[in-house]
């Protein structure tokens, strides 16, 4: 165990020091090139690290030291440098926020703003901070900092074209570093989820730059030419590589994307070369079958199901014996249930949380998409939080993945359709910018703030096209 730390360690140190130059080579201004540093050691480091000894005890090994570290009290040092970053650019943020063109920027705001007040409301008035003094209330209000932060500093300082290259090389340097540090881990230290040893280091990278590069080399490859064979069965090879890690370190989530990407890329098959979108659906089915036939069996008898079914059984239970009124603006974000189920599934919860008193016989949210919006919101919350992301997805839908974008380069059309299509999965998943998993938010910020610089360009484009139309 300690070996394989030390290889981490080595790899981690190495593929940090490879991206720093890489990146110092590119012309960049010096903010643009810190910006950038920042993002990638925010996912090349870990925060869930799929190795159950670090994992469970929250283990400041080099690859977790930025997120477990605690530099002051319960902060970390990217705690303390995000907050810090937040007071600094809070006018550039609300510079942003009233300009007009921005319509995505305010739905996320809105929407979740909205659900936030009445979930607060709903803490406040239950007394959602009665169990842990509040702790679990102000992780998940972490969310709002990062995404911020991320969104305001890729706005303002990573405007600039983004070729293939410029996500190719940091995305499969973190991916591939992480794999081969895995392989030197003991099996029992590694996290198995259904019969399959987990093949990504970090939680957050399966749900995140895994699940971009993955989409945004399937629709690059789209456009496949004659005259760049060599180059595009380099991509293809990568493409299959990532698909392949995800695949197999079987996240539910991310089965659901799938199937939802396939179905977004059929509708607009148009768009695309027929032979690409077939070899692509073919790549898919041909993984599924690859993957161990004992996976669906794990999966239709899964604890994890029955763990979330109890949750919301409880909870239920819960609110049936306390006040009517929770079923309409919710118990609040962060507060506790009483929870009596188990099934010996403590998914993501840490050996160093079961062995303190507080919140023995309680839990704190309910790990299902939309219904832990019920838990915090109430009624009133889930029908605004549906609402929402149907005006979203009709917004993405018809101003960007349905419409003409051949007014931007190539690279730049790939990374706004990948950008929406994320960004639709990642609403519907859960909140874009409400939550303690701070990785998943500084990627949100970072997609919000790419989106609007190229829903910038195509936007002025066509306003260009249409002033010379006139004249």
């Amino acid at each position: 165990m300690n070996n394989a730390m030390l290889i981490d360690t080595i790899l981690f140190i190495i593929s940090s020091v490879i991206f720093i130059f890489w990146i110092w080579k590119k012309h960049l201004n010096m903010r643009g090139k810190l910006v950038s540093i920042l993002l990638f050691m925010s996912f090349n480091s870990a925060y869930n690290i799929m190795i159950k000894k670090i994992h469970d005890y929250n283990m400041a090994i080099p690859r977790t030291f930025i997120w477990n570290y605690n530099l002051v009290g319960p902060f970390s040092i990217y705690d303390i440098l995000f907050i810090f970053l937040f007071i600094v650019l809070l006018p550039k943020m609300m510079k942003m926020y009233l300009n007009k063109n921005d319509s995505l920027f305010k739905l996320i705001y809105l929407k979740e703003l909205l659900i936030l007040f009445i979930s607060v409301f709903a803490f406040v008035i239950f007394k959602g901070y009665w169990l842990d003094g509040g702790n679990t209330f102000l992780i998940n209000i972490k969310g709002l900092i990062y995404f911020n932060v991320a969104l305001v500093l890729t706005y303002y300082y990573l405007n600039y074209h983004m070729k293939l290259s410029s996500y190719l090389f940091p995305i499969a340097l973190i991916l591939i570093n992480g794999y081969l540090s895995l392989q030197f881990f003991p099996i029992n230290e590694l996290w198995v989820r259904y019969g399959q040893t987990v093949k990504i280091i970090s939680q957050e990278g399966a749900y995140t730059i895994s699940l971009f590069i993955i989409t945004y080399l399937g629709i690059y490859l789209f456009n496949y030419t004659k005259n760049k064979t060599v180059r595009y069965f380099c991509v293809g090879l990568l493409f299959l590589f990532f698909l392949m890690q995800n695949v197999l370190s079987i996240y539910k989530a991310n089965f659901i994307y799938f199937a939802f990407i396939i179905l977004v890329l059929f509708l607009i098959r148009q768009k695309l070369s027929r032979v690409s979108l077939i070899s692509f659906l073919v790549t898919i089915m041909m993984i599924f079958v690859a993957i161990n036939s004992n996976f669906f069996y794990e999966l239709a008898t899964s604890k994890s199901i029955q763990t979330r079914s109890g949750q919301l059984t409880d909870y239920l239970s819960y609110i049936g014996n306390s006040e009517q009124q929770r079923y309409l603006i919710g118990s609040g974000l962060g507060s506790p249930y009483k929870s009596e189920f188990s099934n010996d599934d403590m998914g993501e919860i840490k050996l160093i949380d079961l062995e303190s008193t507080v919140g023995v016989g309680y839990r704190f949210a309910i790990q299902t998409p939309i219904i832990s919006v019920f838990k915090d919101a109430g009624f009133i919350g889930l029908a605004i939080y549906i609402i929402f992301n149907i005006v979203m997805a009709v917004y993405l839908w018809r101003n960007v993945i349905s419409t003409n974008l051949n007014r931007l380069l190539y690279s730049e059309r790939v990374e706004i359709l990948t950008i929406s299509i994320l960004i639709i999965f990642l609403s519907w998943k859960g909140y874009v910018m409400i939550g303690g998993t701070t990785p998943l938010f500084i990627f949100s910020g970072f997609l919000v703030g790419r989106f609007i610089i190229l829903f910038k360009k195509l936007y002025r484009s066509n306003e260009e096209s249409r002033g010379i139309m006139i004249k």
